[in-house]
C-alpha cells in the first residue's frame, strides 16, 4: 500500500473518483480545549463520489478535503480481512484544499477509515469509516508451455491459471476458430496446427474486463498431411455433407466422428478420391477427415461440429489472409476469391479486432496505408450468410517505403563572400525521415534537417553540397547536386546569357553576352549540372566557341581579367538534339469482349530515344475510347462485335508520332447454362424415369451440346442426347445424386440430378376352401415390398386334398414360392378325398381318431407309414391297409 500527499492540479485528468470533504470552522469550533464552547472537529461531506459498500475498479482513490482551516490536519489508512495498514503523517494543516492520493488498492471488500484533528495530541480526534468492494478486471498469472514438437492429432492439456474478481469465464480458440464447450481453465484436446505451428488462445472475462493468452507449439510434420478447412454443410432437410480441401495423391478419405472434443473419433465412412461426403444421420457431432497415401494414414484434420448453428453455407478455403501494402496507399481487397459458397446467397464481411485504418467492405476489406502503423497486424474477419458465419486470420503488414530524396533547385550557385543562403532537399518515404548532409561527400556536423543554412559564406565553404535522407527501409544521396562558388568582391562579371547556339550529331556551338575588360574567356564542361568535377576545354576572345567533341556534357563559361577569374555562367545542357518519340509498329491491334470494359498501358508500345516524358491523346474522339495524358488506354463496355479505329498522338512536348488503333470487339463462347443447380426427380422400386435434360439446359451462343455422366453410376442410361433414364430395381429405395456435364466442346455446366427412390408395396390376396394357405413370410394387411419372395404351402381339411393353384400362380404342387411385382390374386383349390383313395395319416397321430371320422362318413381306407402312432403306443412295421366300412 502506497500513501502519499498529492496536489489535486496534478491528476485531476486521469481521477477515477474523487472525495470531498468540508471541515468545520473555528468559528463554530474555538481551538482552545478549555473553552466551555469547545467540541471537537467533525467532517461534513458535501460531494461524496465514494459511497458506502461501492465498487471500486481503479487501483486509486483520490481525496480533496475543502474549505480546510489552516488549523485541521488529517490522516488515514486502509483495512482489509484485519490487515491494517500504518497510519499515514498528519497532513494539510494550512492547506485550503488539501488533496490525498491512495493508491495500489488491493481485491476485495475494505474500509477507508479518516480522521480529522484540530491537535492530536489532545485527542480532539473526529473518525469517519466508509467501507467499498475492489474489484479487478482478469489477469492471467500463468499458463501452460508444450515443449514442441507434437504429433498431430496427439492429445496434449493446456491450462491458464488466472487472477481477478470472480466470476470468471474462460473461452478457448484454436487459431480463429472457437472451440465448443471449451470453457474451463483447463483443455483436454488432440494438437492441430498449420505449416508446422498449432495456436490456441484462452480468453478470460469477467464484468470489469478481460485478459489473453496466446499458447503455441510446433506440431511434427506427417508423411501424409492431414486434410484441412473441413467443414460440415446441410443438405436440405435429411443429409449433411462433409467437405474439406484434399491431399496432393490421396487415395482416399476417411470420416471419423465423436459426440465431443473429449472423446476418441470412431471411422463412420470414407470417400474415394473425393473432397465431400454425404451423411444422413444428423446430430451434434464432431468431424475428422484424414487421407490415405500410399498405405499411410494422415494426423486427423481440424475437427468440425454438426451443431444446427454451426452448420457451414460458406467458409474460407485459407486459414490465414495475407494483405501487404506499402506506407501511405491504400487497397480495397477482395475475399470473394477465398471464400466457398454452399448455398447461392450474399455475403457480407466483418472485422474483429482489427482497428484504425480497417474496414470491411461488400467484397472483402478496406486497408488504409496512411493511418495503420508500419509492419504486421493479426485480427479476425468474418463472413456471413445469413445465419451462417465463418472466420480467417486476417495479416495485413504495412512495408516501410524507402526514401526518394530529390535536391530543390540544384546546380551551381554562386555567392560573394559574407553572403548566405539555405539548401533545400525534399524527401518521399515512411517517416521518420533523418537527414544528413554532406559536403563534398563528407558529413556536415549538425546538419540533420531538410534545410541547410549557410550564414556569412567564406570561400573555404565552397563545394559540392548533397544530402542522404534514411529510413527503416533504406537510404537514398541526392542524385542532383549543389555547387556552391564563394569568391571575393573584386572578381570581374560572369558571362550572360550563355546557350547553345547549335547542336548536330557531331558538333556542338556555344554563345554568350559579351563582358567589358576581360583578356579571354574560359569554356568548361562537366558531367552533372552541379559541376562535381569539371575540365576547361578551350579560351577564346571571341563571344562564340565550336567543338567537335560531343556528348551528354553540362557547359558553363568564366571571364578572366589578368588576374582574376569570374564566376560561371549560366548552365547550358550540351547534351544530344531532342528526337521524337518513336511507336513500336505502325498500327497496334487490339481484342476484347462485347460487354467488357478493356485497359491498355500504350506506354509499353511507345518509347523516347531522349527519355523524355511523353503525353498521349486521340487525335479524334471515338465513341466509348478514352486515352488519358499518361497512356492508359481504356475501351468501354461495346455492346456488340464491332471493330473501331483510332488515332492517338503521342508528344515529348516539342516532337510527336501517331499510331494507329484498330480496335475488335468479338463474342467470346458462353458456356451452355443449366437452369437449376438441382433436379429433384422420384421414382418407385422397380419403375424407371426418362430425364430430359435439354428441358433444362441452354447454350446462349446456340452452340450444340453434348453430355456426359460424370458419376458412377449404373441405373442410369443415355438414351440419345440430352435423354437419360433411370431404373430402379429391387431393394434401391434411397437418394442417388448423379452430377452430368453439358459441353459445347469448350466450355461446360454441370447438373446434379438427385433421384429419390421410393419404397414400393403390394398386396397379395390368397383365397381357398376347404383347406389354408400358410405364407412366408407374414406380412401386415398382406402388403409386401417390391421384389420379396413369398413361399405358399397349402393345407388341406380333414377329407380333402390339394388340388392345384389359381390367378396369379399356378401348377398342382402343394409349396410354391412367389415374387411380388405387382398386386396378385391367388387361389388354392382343395378336392374332397374319394372312398377308395388311401388317406395317409401324419407319424405320431391317433389312428383312432381317424377311423372314427371316416366311419362317421361311411366307408374309407387308412394307409399308415411306418412309424409310432398314438402318442408312440402303436408302432406299424411294413406295408399296412385299414379298410373301413
Amino acid at each position: 500500500m502506497k500513501i502519499h500527499p498529492l496536489v489535486a492540479a496534478v491528476f485531476a485528468a486521469s481521477l477515477s473518483f474523487v472525495l470531498y470533504c468540508t471541515t468545520v470552522s473555528p468559528d463554530d469550533h474555538p481551538l482552545d480545549p478549555n473553552n466551555p464552547n469547545y467540541k471537537p472537529p467533525s467532517m461534513t461531506f458535501d460531494s461524496l463520489a465514494l459511497s458506502e459498500n461501492d465498487t471500486v475498479v481503479s487501483n486509486t482513490i483520490v481525496l480533496v478535503l475543502t474549505g480546510n482551516y489552516e488549523a485541521n490536519v488529517f490522516r488515514w489508512r486502509i483495512m482489509q480481512d484485519g490487515d491494517t495498514t500504518d497510519w499515514s503523517a498528519w497532513g494539510g494543516k494550512g492547506e485550503w484544499d488539501y488533496t490525498i492520493t491512495i493508491s495500489d488498492l488491493n481485491t476485495g471488500s475494505q474500509a477507508l477509515h479518516l480522521q480529522t484533528s484540530y491537535s492530536p495530541e489532545n485527542g480532539d480526534i473526529t473518525d469517519s469509516v466508509i467501507t467499498f468492494v475492489k474489484v479487478s478486471a482478469p489477469k492471467i498469472a500463468a499458463f501452460s508451455e508444450i515443449a514442441g514438437p507434437v504429433t498431430g492429432g496427439a492429445q496434449c492439456t493446456l491450462w491458464v491459471e488466472a487472477l481477478g474478481s470472480e466470476p470468471l469465464s474462460y473461452q478457448w480458440y484454436r487459431g480463429a476458430m472457437e472451440l465448443s464447450d471449451a470453457n474451463k481453465d483447463t483443455l483436454v484436446t488432440a494438437a492441430y496446427g498449420s505449416d508446422g505451428m498449432a495456436f490456441y488462445r484462452c480468453v478470460v472475462t469477467n464484468a470489469w474486463g478481460a485478459d489473453t493468452a496466446g499458447i503455441s507449439f510446433s506440431v511434427a510434420a506427417s508423411a501424409v498431411p492431414a486434410p484441412t478447412n473441413v467443414a460440415v454443410v446441410a443438405e436440405g432437410d435429411q443429409f449433411l455433407r462433409i467437405v474439406w480441401t484434399g491431399v496432393e495423391s490421396a487415395e482416399r478419405y476417411k470420416i471419423y466422428r465423436a459426440v465431443s472434443l473429449d472423446d476418441t473419433p470412431v471411422a463412420i465412412g470414407s470417400a474415394e478420391g473425393m473432397d465431400t461426403k454425404f451423411f444422413t444421420e444428423k446430430g451434434e457431432y464432431y468431424f475428422w477427415v484424414t487421407a490415405v497415401r500410399g498405405g499411410e494414414e494422415s494426423p486427423y484434420s481440424e475437427p468440425a461440429f454438426s451443431g444446427e448453428n454451426s452448420l457451414k453455407t460458406i467458409r474460407f478455403i485459407e486459414d490465414t489472409v495475407d494483405i501487404a501494402i506499402d506506407d501511405g496507399g491504400d487497397t480495397s481487397y477482395s475475399l470473394v476469391a477465398v471464400v466457398e459458397r454452399f448455398v447461392d446467397k450474399p455475403i457480407t464481411f466483418e472485422l474483429d479486432g482489427c482497428g484504425e485504418g480497417m474496414s470491411a467492405a461488400d467484397s472483402g476489406v478496406v486497408v488504409d496505408g496512411a493511418v495503420m502503423a508500419i509492419g504486421q497486424t493479426w485480427c479476425i474477419v468474418l463472413v456471413r450468410q445469413d445465419e451462417a458465419v465463418d472466420s480467417a486470420v486476417l495479416s495485413v503488414t504495412i512495408r516501410a517505403v524507402p526514401p526518394v530524396a530529390i535536391m530543390i533547385d540544384p546546380g551551381v550557385r554562386s555567392f560573394f563572400e559574407g553572403e548566405s543562403t539555405t539548401l533545400s532537399v525534399s524527401a518521399t518515404g515512411s517517416a521518420p525521415l533523418g537527414y544528413q548532409w554532406l559536403k563534398d561527400g563528407q558529413p556536415l556536423s549538425g546538419a540533420l534537417g531538410s534545410e541547410l543554412a549557410l550564414n556569412a559564406l567564406s570561400v573555404a565553404e565552397s563545394g559540392v553540397y548533397s544530402c542522404v535522407v534514411s529510413n527503416e527501409a533504406g537510404t537514398d544521396t541526392t542524385e542532383n547536386k549543389v555547387r556552391i562558388e564563394v569568391r571575393s568582391n573584386d572578381i570581374p562579371d560572369a558571362p550572360a546569357d550563355l546557350v547553345v547556339s547549335e547542336r548536330t550529331e557531331t558538333s556542338l556551338s556555344l554563345s554568350w553576352a559579351a563582358v567589358q575588360d576581360i583578356q579571354y574567356y574560359i569554356v568548361y564542361r562537366s558531367e552533372s549540372v552541379a559541376f562535381e568535377t569539371y575540365d576547361s576545354v578551350g579560351t577564346t576572345t571571341d563571344l562564340s566557341w565550336s567543338t567537335t567533341d560531343v556528348g551528354e556534357y553540362f557547359y558553363g563559361v568564366s571571364a578572366y581579367d589578368g588576374s582574376k577569374e569570374s564566376f560561371l555562367s549560366n548552365i547550358v545542357d550540351g547534351g544530344p538534339p531532342n528526337r521524337a518519340p518513336r511507336w513500336s509498329s505502325d498500327t497496334i491491334r487490339i481484342e476484347t469482349n462485347v460487354g467488357e470494359t478493356f485497359h491498355l498501358s500504350l506506354a509499353d508500345s511507345c518509347s523516347d530515344p531522349d527519355d523524355d516524358t511523353l503525353s498521349f491523346s486521340l487525335v479524334d474522339p471515338v465513341d466509348k475510347v478514352t486515352v488519358s495524358p499518361e497512356g492508359a488506354l481504356t475501351v468501354s463496355a461495346i455492346s456488340a462485335a464491332v471493330i473501331r479505329w483510332a488515332v492517338v498522338k503521342v508528344s515529348d512536348g516539342e516532337l510527336s508520332a501517331d499510331v494507329i488503333m484498330r480496335i475488335q470487339v468479338i463474342q467470346p463462347n458462353r458456356a451452355p447454362e443449366f437452369n437449376n443447380e438441382f433436379m429433384p426427380v422420384s421414382v418407385q422400386e422397380g419403375d424407371s424415369i426418362d430425364i430430359h435434360l435439354a428441358d433444362s439446359c441452354s447454350d446462349p451462343d446456340g452452340d450444340a451440346i453434348s453430355y456426359t455422366i460424370l458419376s458412377n453410376q449404373p441405373r442410369i442410361k443415355n438414351l440419345a442426347g440430352a435423354n437419360y433414364r433411370f431404373v430402379a430395381g429391387i431393394r434401391d429405395a434411397g437418394n442417388y445424386n448423379i452430377k452430368i456435364k453439358a459441353f459445347d466442346g469448350e466450355l461446360a455446366d454441370t447438373i446434379t440430378v438427385r433421384v429419390t427412390v421410393s419404397e414400393r408395396y403390394h398386396t397379395v390376396n390368397i383365397s381357398s376352401q376347404y383347406g389354408s394357405v400358410n405364407v412366408s413370410p407374414t406380412a401386415a394387411n398382406n402388403s409386401y415390398r417390391f421384389g420379396d419372395t413369398l413361399t405358399l404351402t397349402a393345407e388341406a381339411d380333414e377329407g380333402y386334398k390339394f388340388d392345384s393353384w389359381g390367378g396369379a400362380v399356378g401348377g398342382s404342387e402343394s409349396s410354391i414360392t412367389l415374387v411380388v411385382d405387382e398386386d396378385k390374386n391367388v387361389t388354392a383349390t382343395f378336392v374332397e378325398i374319394g372312398a377308395d383313395e388311401c388317406r395317409v395319416p401324419e407319424l405320431g397321430s391317433s389312428l383312432n381318431v381317424m377311423i372314427k371320422s371316416i366311419s362317421a362318413q361311411g366307408q374309407g381306407t387308412i394307409c399308415p407309414e411306418p412309424g409310432l402312432y398314438e402318442s408312440g403306443t402303436v408302432e406299424v412295421h411294413g406295408k399296412v391297409r385299414i379298410l373301413i366300412r
